[in-house]
């Protein structure tokens, strides 16, 4: 009886062994690497960073594709247009390239700005041969007066290299288990004082925000964010002289759940924040439109379109996590295309 138990526990502790291997096998063998592994950057002459080529999935040229082709269309912009929480197929441009029928080349990276924007589009129109651009410019921080052009090599840790080299890793954070990680991660930024975080509610769906993380990209009466608009208006009327131009102005999670309930112990002061914060976006958001129209570019505005999703589906995670699930990646290539077509 003790040998039959000792045999028993052993297998049971070979087959617990074994499974992880097991999970990371068939997600490779079912997903993408582009979808589940964090790739690596490269310092560019003209750039700062890119992704290199071909790491973690990702084409020749270190862009979120299959492969690299001459194309008519061509997305631009940074980690909300790459769609950094969602699998490639989620993202907006790939959404987009469904609705349009039509091939859409993502070039957005994480972290670009106004300058690398414009280094972008000359890229797509000189050596992809790109006759229309989708620029998605995100309000949260596109207009600040300085660009993340620096490379400076990631730092490795623990967390990181299991991002770099296990799919499963990634899929737990992407899925149903990672909501359970989600809610522990909650409680210890909370204890940590990552910032000021506010739980906001909307028919049994919760999530949170940082208020007032993003006041100064956003706040006009800063002398920084005017030069950054200026700075971003310069390379968007620079990019519209070469190539059919459409903006497209993406919101930050403060404006988009502007009608979520805070819960209900809710310090007021946090709530009046996040007021403010919505309200120094409006600004900037109706500025930036009006110079836009003024010099004839076309532009997106899909915050209503993402407003009206978020009373139904879950835009974003569970935790202060910015950006989008694909419930809000879909509104947005829906609100792109039907600017598009019209």
């Amino acid at each position: 009886m003790k040998r039959l138990l000792t045999r028993s526990v052993s297998v049971i502790f070979i087959v617990c062994l074994m499974l992880p291997f097991a999970a990371e096998i068939g997600l490779r063998v079912m997903y993408s690497e582009v979808d589940y592994l964090r790739p690596s950057f490269v310092a560019d002459s003209a750039l700062g960073y890119k992704i290199a080529s071909y790491s973690s999935g990702h084409d020749k040229l270190g862009f979120r594709n299959a492969d690299v082709s001459n194309t008519d269309l061509v997305a631009i912009g940074d980690s909300q247009t790459y769609s950094i929480a969602t699998s490639r197929n989620e993202s907006w441009p790939m959404v987009l390239s469904a609705e349009l029928s039509t091939p859409v080349y993502n070039m957005a990276v994480g972290g670009y700005g106004a300058s690398q924007y414009a280094e972008l589009a000359k890229i797509a129109i000189e050596e992809l041969r790109a006759k229309t651009i989708v620029l998605g410019v995100f309000l949260g921080d596109d207009a600040q007066s300085y660009a993340n052009t620096q490379f400076v090599p990631h730092e490795m840790t623990v967390k990181t290299w299991f991002e770099a080299h296990s799919m499963l890793f990634n899929w737990v954070f992407y899925h149903w288990p990672g909501d359970a990680v989600r809610y522990v991660k909650k409680a210890i930024d909370r204890d940590n004082s990552v910032g000021s975080i506010l739980s906001l509610e909307r028919d049994n769906v919760s999530t949170d925000i940082l208020v007032s993380a993003r006041n100064k990209s956003m706040d006009l009466r800063l002398s920084s964010v005017r030069k950054g608009v200026d700075n971003l208006v310069k390379h968007i009327e620079r990019i519209d002289k070469q190539v059919k131009l459409f903006v497209v102005l993406i919101p930050t999670k403060a404006l988009v759940l502007e009608k979520y309930t805070p819960v209900n112990n809710a310090p007021k002061t946090l709530v009046r924040e996040w007021q403010s914060s919505i309200a120094l976006e409006n600004a900037l958001r109706l500025y930036l439109k009006q110079r836009l129209l003024k010099l004839g570019i076309q532009v997106v505005d899909p915050s209503k379109a993402l407003q009206k999703v978020a009373a139904e589906k879950s835009v974003y995670f569970s935790d202060y996590n910015g950006h989008f699930t694909a419930a809000g990646q879909q509104a947005i290539a829906q609100a792109v295309a039907r600017r598009m077509i019209k």
